[in-house]
C-alpha cells in the first residue's frame, strides 16, 4: 500500500503496546506515550483503542460498530462516558454508568480504563486514529469471522487474510490485530478506508469526531 511505511499498528497487550510498522518491523512499547515518541511526525498511529469519549450516553462509533459485526459484536467493549473513566472499582464504574446511562459495564470494559486514559491523553493528536481489529479482518474477508481469535483457526484465519495483503507476520493475537490496525491505518491514509458510522456525529472535548476505521 502506497504510503504504508509511515502507517503504525498498535495494540494493547499485557506487557504494555505491541506496535507494527510497515518496513519497520515490531516494536514493544512500555507506554503509549512512548509509542506516539517514537512514531514519525508524518505517521498514522492506528490504534486499537477508544479515540475520543463523549460526555453522556454511549459512543455512536461503538454502536455502529456492533451492529456492522452481529455475531462478533461482543468483541467490541462498549466505552462508557468519560465522568466514569474516573473509577477506580468495577462497582464504581457501574454505578456511575447506570447513572449516566442506564446500564452497568462489564468487567472487561473496566480492565480496559487505563488503557484508554492513556490514548485519551493524546486524542488531540490528528496522526492517531481509531481501529477495531475485529472490523478489520470482517472487512477483510466480507463478514464477520466465525472463529475467535484466541483459537488455533482462529488464527490461522487472521494470518491468511494478511498474508493475502502482502502482510506477513505471525505469532500470538496481539501482534495479528497490530497488523491489521496497520492495515487499517494504511487504507485511512490512502482515502479507502470504511467509517462507523460512516458520519461521525460525536465529539470528542478536543474537537475531533469520533469514529472508528477498518
Amino acid at each position: 500500500m502506497r504510503g504504508s511505511n509511515r502507517v503504525v499498528g498498535v495494540d494493547a497487550c499485557r506487557g504494555g503496546w505491541v506496535a507494527v510498522t510497515f518496513g519497520g518491523g515490531v516494536r514493544m512499547h512500555a507506554t503509549f506515550d512512548e509509542v506516539v515518541a517514537c512514531a514519525p511526525a508524518d505517521a498514522i498511529i492506528a490504534v486499537d483503542m477508544p479515540v475520543g469519549l463523549v460526555e453522556r450516553g454511549w459512543r455512536a462509533a461503538d454502536l455502529a460498530v456492533r451492529s456492522f459485526l452481529g455475531p462478533r459484536r461482543a468483541s467490541l467493549f462498549v466505552m462508557p462516558p468519560r465522568p466514569v473513566l474516573a473509577a477506580r472499582s468495577h462497582r464504581e464504574a457501574c454505578l456511575l454508568a447506570e447513572r449516566a446511562t442506564g446500564n452497568r459495564i462489564s468487567l472487561q470494559a473496566f480492565y480496559l480504563f487505563a488503557k484508554v486514559r492513556e490514548v485519551d491523553r493524546h486524542a488531540g493528536d490528528p496522526r492517531i486514529i481509531e481501529v477495531h481489529p475485529e472490523t478489520s479482518f470482517a472487512v477483510m474477508a466480507g463478514a464477520p469471522l466465525a472463529a475467535r481469535k484466541q483459537t488455533p483457526t482462529g488464527r490461522r484465519v487472521r494470518t491468511r487474510l494478511l498474508a493475502e495483503r502482502g502482510i506477513h507476520v505471525a505469532g500470538p493475537h496481539d501482534l495479528l490485530d497490530a497488523a491489521a490496525a496497520a492495515w487499517s491505518g494504511a487504507r485511512w491514509r490512502s482515502g479507502t478506508a470504511l467509517c462507523f458510522p460512516d458520519a461521525p456525529i460525536d465529539l470528542d472535548r478536543s474537537g475531533r469526531r469520533i469514529c472508528i476505521v477498518a
